[in-house]
């Protein structure tokens, strides 16, 4: 089965707010290299999707 790595969507729209950011201050290439670094990090966990805890988040 395959799995993919889904971001809470307060969690995406900061996202979104610091792409832009890096963007302004750095370069399009550097915002988009961050994000992908990011995306990247969070899928280290996919093998490891049953041993954390759901959290409502309000």
């Amino acid at each position: 089965m395959k799995y993919s790595v889904l971001f809470h969507p307060r969690a995406e729209q900061e996202l979104v707010e610091l792409h832009d950011y890096i963007n302004d201050v750095a370069s399009p290439e550097r915002a988009l290299a961050f994000m992908a670094g990011i995306r990247d990090y969070c899928r280290v966990f996919l093998p490891f999707r049953s041993a954390g805890q759901f959290a409502t988040i309000s």
